[in-house]
């Protein structure tokens, strides 16, 4: 009797043995499959982190109609070299020759607050370059502006924006009258392309 008490003992230990060692064994194999996956998620990220935005869209052409209105004439063109950071050129006629007309160039750069180019919020300044005449007064100028505003890349590269310009003005007047600078709001809407 006491021998089979004892065979009893030893298999009920044997067996809670064999079940803490697989309870040990599952427990070490879930740990590993998740410390693997934690690795890869790590390594997915740091892969993510050091290469290039694949959906950024470095170059962008707008036009803008308001602007269109008042006969200035010419397309914005946005050069992204860094993400955020954007090199802004606009070459542009103003005006109709041989009646009046003028051509000039701004040059400017806007910062972004979106990744995909020339995208989100920005902000950045301006210097505008242009001779000829307006309005019968004749001669070059030098303006200086401020924009504020938003544009959106759709994913088939459409884009759309708004905002706000804050312009000097020189107020050419006839050689008798002073000449004053006044900072003239000035809204802006674009539409056009990027990739």
């Amino acid at each position: 009797m006491s021998h089979q008490v004892a065979n009893r003992r030893r298999i009920k230990h044997c067996m809670t043995i064999s079940a803490a060692a697989a309870t040990m064994l599952f427990a070490s194999t879930s740990m590993a499959n998740k410390e693997e996956e934690t690795q890869e998620a790590g390594r997915a990220l740091l892969d993510e982190t050091n290469e290039p935005n694949p959906k950024l869209k470095s170059f962008t052409i707008t036009f803008n109609p308001i602007t269109a209105l008042t006969l200035k004439l010419g397309p914005n063109l946005e050069y992204l070299p860094t993400r955020h950071h954007a090199i802004v050129l606009n070459p542009f006629i103003w005006g109709l020759p041989p009646i009046f007309g003028a051509l000039g160039m701004e040059a400017g750069y806007h910062h972004y607050s979106g990744n995909a180019g020339a995208d989100g919020f920005y902000i950045g300044p301006s210097i505008i370059v242009y001779t000829g005449c307006i309005l019968g007064y004749c001669g070059n100028s030098i303006e200086f502006a401020l924009d504020i505003g938003g544009q959106h890349i759709f994913d088939n590269g459409f884009t759309i924006g708004g905002g706000l310009r804050l312009f000097t003005t020189s107020g050419r007047k006839p050689a008798s009258a002073e000449n004053k600078r006044t900072v003239v709001p000035w809204p802006l809407f674009t539409i056009g392309y990027s990739m």
